[in-house]
């Protein structure tokens, strides 16, 4: 007796079209469609996908729609035209190697819902991690320093290569309502649009949140940064000086970038990712400028429990960021380690 195979659904065989694009693994291929069928709903609702509601207080799960609902979608709730879509996002992932979140155009940070576009960088959960531990540690002394010197200026906040503004942007959001303002700032005017689009989208102020154009590279930085509050002060005093600066900058090296995988380098800006000096380049620059120009030398004598420097680094740089922080005068230099305990993060003061 003949035995027929069962047909294959629609949605099977979209999941089965994925696998290349997700190293062969069946549940991660899975994965990636029910993200794109959550992509496909929010569609329906234009304004929910242009101006989404922010997750305040949770962290939004890695995907909501449970595999049996995404089977449902697919195979029997979406129109032609969704499924064309479908198709064209599978066709992306897998011939063309275009990133998820670019697929999609969003990505969830630290509750918050961020607009994502080639080539500015997709934000990383290592980025999410220091951030949220900032604020955590930024939010009681911030509501301690409002409350027991009110009139004074806000704790200003600088945030070098800021990109889609996630960093910024979250600062901005959580910390307490006028105890901080955040400049966020970038040399990429794709990066800018883009971080200003985000700004839009979350609600935050410009009188929170200034976004700017500046060239780490020019010894004429401050010009391109705001002034201080006071009228009477200019680019040059301590008032228009920062008590904080916090940076992700491009920190992969020459020979890492080569060994990258083509989601990265066909979509990501490769001047986001590399730096010079075996990838080291930004944070001697940086550093340099925070004690010339930059940071305000009484911030860390008021907050001694704070840094005044937060730097993001690859895996394999603590050592040599800790030696070129210490080298330019910081102090109470500590690498700290992610969730999979590796080096990723620099706090000095």
């Amino acid at each position: 007796m003949r035995t027929t195979r069962p047909i294959q659904s629609y949605f099977s065989s979209l999941v089965t079209k994925l696998l290349p694009a997700c190293e062969n693994d069946l549940p991660h291929a899975a994965r990636e469609l029910r993200w794109m069928v959550e992509g496909i709903i929010q569609r329906r609702s234009p304004s929910a996908h242009l101006f989404p509601r922010a997750a305040l207080g949770r962290i939004p799960a890695p995907c909501e729609l449970s595999p049996e609902l995404a089977r449902l979608e697919v195979d029997e709730r979406c129109t032609q035209v969704e499924r064309k879509i479908l198709e064209r996002w599978v066709e992306d992932r897998v011939i063309r190697k275009k990133p998820l979140q670019y697929i999609l155009g969003t990505h969830p940070f630290c509750g918050l819902e961020f607009r994502v576009k080639s080539p500015v960088l997709i934000p990383r959960w290592e980025t999410e991690e220091i951030v949220l531990r900032l604020i955590d540690e930024l939010r009681p002394y911030l509501a301690e320093r409002r409350q027991h010197s009110s009139g004074s200026r806000p704790f200003r906040i600088l945030d070098l290569c800021t990109g889609s503004g996630c960093i910024a942007l979250s600062l901005a959001y959580y910390l307490p309502q006028g105890s901080a303002h955040v400049t966020a700032v970038d040399i990429s005017s794709s990066a800018l649009q883009l971080a200003r689009v985000n700004q839009r989208r979350l609600g935050v102020s410009p009188s929170i949140l200034d976004i700017r154009w500046a060239d780490l590279w020019d010894d004429g930085v401050m010009q391109f940064l705001p002034k201080s509050s006071n009228p009477a002060a200019d680019n040059t005093s301590l008032e228009s000086r920062f008590d904080l600066i916090i940076s992700n900058p491009p920190y992969v090296s020459e020979s890492e970038y080569a060994a990258l995988t083509d989601d990265v380098k066909l979509w990501e800006d490769e001047g986001a990712l590399v730096a010079a000096e075996e990838g080291t380049a930004f944070y001697s620059r940086i550093a340099n400028c925070a004690k010339r120009w930059l940071l305000n030398s009484s911030a860390s004598d008021s907050a001694p429990s704070l840094p005044s420097i937060v730097f993001e680094i690859g895996s394999s740089q603590g050592a040599r960021v800790k030696d070129i922080l210490e080298g330019k005068g910081f102090e109470d230099v500590s690498v700290i380690k992610d969730l999979t305990q590796r080096d990723r993060c620099v706090y000095a003061r």
